[in-house]
């Protein structure tokens, strides 16, 4: 009977079942959040799957069942089709289904094209009837070059450039994201920037790395984004540790951490509470039921602090520096400058933290094609600033007294020494004055028997 190798068997099962849950993971199931990124460009739309989900409106196309892409993977690129389905494709596919459909010429240059709308035969009414006859947007790309008399005479960049922006008109290419940080940022931002407090994601890499976020920690997080920075800190701790978000007002306001998609078992680190409790610590008033598992792990102390808000950051890192342990880290964010300057004056001044640093956050967006790099025409001008450092232990008044007679005891020890010493010293030299009157007795007695 042959022999079985165990341990070859076990390690392939190990990696075929490793494989799978990789796959299981990477694949959309109902209940899931997804993004779409349509065209490419930054149109953005964040959706929950659930049962019954009606159909969106997705690009072009106003009827869209997105319950059709559960079970398939994440990150993969689709074209919806004027039918309402989606059919998969490749980014590689559309840009090689348009560099086929480049004539230039040796000769061809823009010196000669005119802004007006006579060069076009095509009109809307005949795309239209293509649309209803099920035309592709291929097919109708190709129509409007054909009927295009200035086409053929355009250079090569600038026909390129006319068939993306056809294909962005006439054709839906959507590709799912996952529901990472990054993403997350990147839809809402270009959406609105107010509402998450302007933060891009370079701001929120640095306040993340910053703030020492890393699994194992209790953090405290004032969040005025939606509750970005807070499912961004739980994303990177990953269930190991403790997020405690305070909020300024009458409720929690966390929409965004639900589309991140987390587990029961990683959700739950998540501890929201109000801010008014920290003042009510800080004054020693009653504790109320409603925040005492925050307020518990409060009066442990916190490894680091964020401060994401709208309000005055001096006022919220006063009331929250005491529970943050010696050592820890913090950082704040805030658009205005001065604001952190007032912050960095009063730590500074009263020595509770080191290494203070304001930085300001810029970031150029580049264009990087071939012959074409140059940096993005639209970019943002003043993008905030980061206040970070490192708190120290303050001394109390009665520590600062013990800290005061410590110094002091081996000074007097010293004085004291001294003393002894010179007090030595002077008794040995009236040892030493007292021996030699009766040496000078003796010798005196002993003259006198010799005399006699």
């Amino acid at each position: 009977m042959a022999e079985v190798d165990s341990s070859s068997t076990t390690t392939t099962t190990t990696t075929t079942s490793t494989t799978e849950q990789q796959n299981g993971l990477n694949r959309i199931k109902m209940g899931d959040t997804i993004i779409l990124n349509i065209n490419n460009g930054d149109n953005y739309k964040v959706v929950k799957l659930v049962q019954g989900l009606q159909s969106h409106v997705v690009g072009k196309c106003k009827k869209v069942d997105l319950l059709q892409l559960i079970g398939k993977p994440f990150y993969s690129t689709y074209q919806v089709l004027p039918n309402g389905t989606m059919e998969r494709t490749n980014q590689k596919d559309i840009e090689k289904e348009l560099t086929n459909l480049i004539q230039t010429t040796i000769d061809a240059d823009n010196s000669k094209l005119t802004n007006l709308n006579t060069t076009q035969k095509l009109t809307e009414d005949d795309i239209a009837k293509m649309k209803q006859k099920g035309s592709s947007a291929s097919e109708i790309i190709k129509a409007l070059i054909e009927n295009s008399d200035s086409f053929h005479t355009k250079t090569e960049y600038s026909q390129m450039k006319y068939l993306k922006k056809k294909m962005g008109r006439h054709s839906t290419v959507v590709k799912i994201l996952k529901p990472t940080s990054k993403n997350l940022i990147e839809s809402y931002y270009t959406k609105d920037p107010k509402k998450i407090c302007n933060i891009r994601f370079d701001t929120l890499g640095q306040l993340l790395t910053l703030g020492n976020v890393k699994a194992g920690s209790n953090i405290l997080v004032v969040d005025s984004s939606m509750g970005l920075v807070t499912g961004s800190v739980n994303e990177r701790m990953n269930g190991d540790g403790v997020v405690l978000s305070a909020y300024l007002g009458k409720g929690p306001s966390l929409s965004i951490v639900q589309n991140f998609g987390f587990s029961p078992e990683v959700e739950q680190c998540i501890i929201p509470f109000d801010f008014s409790s920290i003042n009510k610590l800080n004054l020693k008033e009653p504790e109320s039921s409603k925040d005492l598992k925050a307020i518990n792990y409060l009066k442990q102390g916190v490894d680091s602090l964020i401060i994401v808000s709208k309000y005055s950051p001096l006022s919220l890192i006063l009331s929250c520096l005491p529970y943050l342990k010696p050592s820890g880290s913090f950082v704040i964010f805030s658009l205005y400058k001065q604001q952190l300057l007032e912050c960095n004056q009063h730590l500074s001044t009263n020595k509770l933290a080191v290494n203070l640093t304001i930085n300001e956050i810029w970031m150029r967006e580049q264009q990087v094609l071939p012959k074409r790099t140059h940096p993005m025409m639209s970019m943002d001008g003043a993008s905030g600033f980061l206040l970070s450092g490192i708190k120290v232990k303050s001394l109390t008044h009665d520590e600062k007294l013990n800290k005061q007679q410590e110094q002091q005891k081996p000074s007097a020890m010293k004085i004291d020494q001294a003393e002894i010493e010179e007090e030595e010293k002077d008794e040995k030299e009236n040892e030493k004055g007292e021996e030699q009157p009766l040496k000078r007795k003796r010798e005196d007695v002993d003259g006198d028997d010799d005399k006699q």
